[in-house]
C-alpha cells in the first residue's frame, strides 16, 4: 500500500496479498522479500493491460450504421477520444467479468488458483495508456474508390486535432481506370476496421523480470520462432482431451512476452547495423537499460 498516494489499483486475495493498492507510474519497481507477492501483484497488472491489447485487436471500429451514414450524407467524423473510452469501457467491464480466467491463464494455471481475487481498477485512471493513431492511416486511404446509389466516389480521410474525418469526393460518370478496385459498403466496412485495428495501438506496457534479466538463462529459447511454435504446440496439447492429455510446460505469458521483447529489440539492433554497414552483422551488442546484452 503507497500511503496518500493516488490509489490506481485495489487488490484482494491474490496468493499473499490479502489487500493492496498499487498506482503505477512510468516506471513502477515491485521490491520486497521472497514470497510477499511481487510476482503475482506484477503479472496480474500485466494480464489487465494484454487484455486491453486483446479488446483493442477484437473491436469494431466502424459499424454498418457507420458505413451507411458515410455513403448517405457523404462525410463521417468520429471523435478520437470517444474511440478510446469505448475500447477502455469494454476491456474494463470484460476483465472484471472474466477476472478469474484471464488471470489463471497469464499465469497459466488452473482457475481454482484464483476463485476469489478482487480487482478495482479502471483504465481512465492511467494518463499514460492512450490509444495512438499513426498519421500515416491517411495515405492507405487515398487510392480507394466507391460505388453507391449508381455513382463514383475516391475516399478520403484527414486526423485533425481529436478528430477523424472521412469524407466522399464525386467523380462522376463511370471511371473505368478504377473499376476494378471499387469497393461496396461490405467491403467498406471491412475495410476500414481493418485499417484501424492494424494502424491504432495502445501505450505498450513492457514487463522486465528481474529475476530472470541473465540472459544466458534462456539462450536455448531466443529463436523467436522457436518460442512462438514451443508455445502453440505446449497451450495446444494441454489442451487436449484429460485422457490423453500431455505434461508440456509453458512460461507464464508475461515470460513469453518479456522473451519476444528480448528478440525484438536485439534482431531490431542487428537490422539497423545490418543496414548502416551494408553487410550482415554476426556478433552485436545491445544496450538496455544502461545494461548490455550479448549476442
Amino acid at each position: 500500500t503507497i500511503e496518500g498516494a493516488y490509489k490506481m489499483i485495489n487488490i484482494n486475495n491474490l496468493g499473499p496479498i490479502t489487500n493492496g493498492n498499487i498506482e503505477l507510474n512510468k516506471l513502477s519497481i515491485f521490491i520486497g522479500e521472497s514470497g510477499t507477492g511481487k510476482t503475482y501483484a506484477s503479472y496480474t497488472i500485466y494480464s489487465m493491460f494484454e487484455h486491453l491489447q486483446k479488446i483493442h485487436e477484437q473491436f469494431e471500429f466502424f459499424s454498418k450504421q457507420n458505413v451507411d451514414d458515410l455513403l448517405k450524407d457523404h462525410h463521417l467524423s468520429i471523435n478520437y477520444n470517444e474511440l478510446q473510452n469505448k475500447i477502455t469501457t469494454l476491456a474494463e467491464d470484460s476483465f472484471l467479468k472474466h477476472r478469474t480466467e484471464i488471470i489463471a491463464s497469464t499465469f497459466n494455471v488452473p482457475n481454482s488458483f484464483f476463485e476469489n481475487i478482487k480487482i478495482n481498477y479502471s483504465y481512465s485512471d492511467f494518463p499514460n495508456i492512450k490509444l495512438n493513431i499513426n498519421p500515416v492511416l491517411s495515405l492507405f486511404v487515398e487510392n480507394e474508390f466507391i460505388e453507391y446509389d449508381d455513382a463514383f466516389y475516391k475516399l478520403n480521410l484527414t486526423i485533425d486535432s481529436n478528430i477523424i474525418s472521412l469524407k466522399l469526393t464525386s467523380l462522376g460518370g463511370d471511371p473505368d481506370s478504377v473499376s476494378d478496385r471499387l469497393l461496396d459498403s461490405k467491403k467498406l466496412k471491412s475495410m476500414l476496421n481493418n485499417w484501424f485495428q492494424k494502424l491504432t495501438s495502445f501505450t505498450n506496457l513492457i514487463y522486465i523480470p528481474a529475476e530472470r534479466v541473465g540472459l544466458h538463462v534462456f539462450k536455448d529459447e531466443l529463436n523467436k520462432s522457436r518460442l512462438e511454435e514451443y508455445s502453440d504446440l505446449s497451450m495446444s496439447l494441454n489442451n487436449t482431451p484429460n485422457d490423453i492429455k500431455l505434461d508440456v510446460a509453458t512460461y507464464p505469458k508475461p515470460i513469453s512476452s518479456y522473451l519476444n521483447n528480448l528478440n525484438n529489440w536485439i534482431f531490431r539492433d542487428v537490422r539497423i547495423l545490418s543496414r548502416k554497414n551494408n553487410k550482415k552483422q554476426k556478433i552485436s551488442t545491445v544496450n538496455l537499460l544502461k545494461g548490455k546484452f550479448e549476442i
